[in-house]
């Protein structure tokens, strides 16, 4: 067979459809190790939600389909608006949905941690992106526990497991994530 053929006998079809956490031997072990064994069934629904096919394509596309940054309405008036393709919203609503922000911050059965860090790895393995807001929201948490103003007016949006996609202001909202500005010209 002629190398330089362009048949495409090497190539296969991208893997989805398929149960993310059951398919992971390690990952069973290390959450059973754990002692996190209550969260397997949690697991195991959330390894077959993002394992989806459709899981899968919103992942595509939503890494597509990057944010658009509207600064001013038709008629001018400045909005600073950042629209984000309904793929992202899905991602991060199954996340937060998952309940995997909150977990470790409501439950106090052994294994919480790891249980919680398997949703995420989880997540990351069909879609990275949506997990830089998740975690900086989850790490959040503990250094708000501190500010004790601060924990009273943001607790209950920050543990909850309703996604709230509405640009709304915080107290408007249902739930929120804790994000970063970052300090790049563009």
């Amino acid at each position: 067979m002629d190398p330089r053929s362009d048949d495409g006998l090497n190539q296969f079809d991208e893997l989805s459809g398929y149960n993310v956490f059951t398919t992971d031997r390690p990952l069973r072990d290390a959450v059973m190790a754990a002692g996190a064994q209550w969260a397997i069934p949690r697991l195991e629904s959330y390894g077959a939600a993002v394992g989806s096919r459709q899981s899968f394509i919103e992942a595509e596309d939503a890494n597509r389909h990057v944010p658009e940054l509207s600064i001013f309405d038709q008629r001018g008036r400045r909005i600073d608006r950042v629209d984000f393709h309904p793929a992202w919203h899905a991602q991060m609503a199954r996340y937060r949905n998952a309940g995997w922000i909150s977990l470790p911050f409501r439950d106090d059965r052994p294994g919480r941690w790891v249980a919680d860090m398997a949703g995420l790895y989880l997540q990351c393995q069909v879609e990275s992106g949506s997990t830089c807001p998740s975690t900086m929201t989850w790490a959040s948490i503990a250094v708000l526990q501190r500010e004790a103003g601060l924990w009273t007016l943001l607790r209950d949006r920050l543990l909850s497991d309703e996604y709230d996609p509405r640009d709304l202001p915080i107290e408007q909202k249902r739930s929120i994530y804790i994000g970063m500005g970052m300090t790049e010209k563009q």
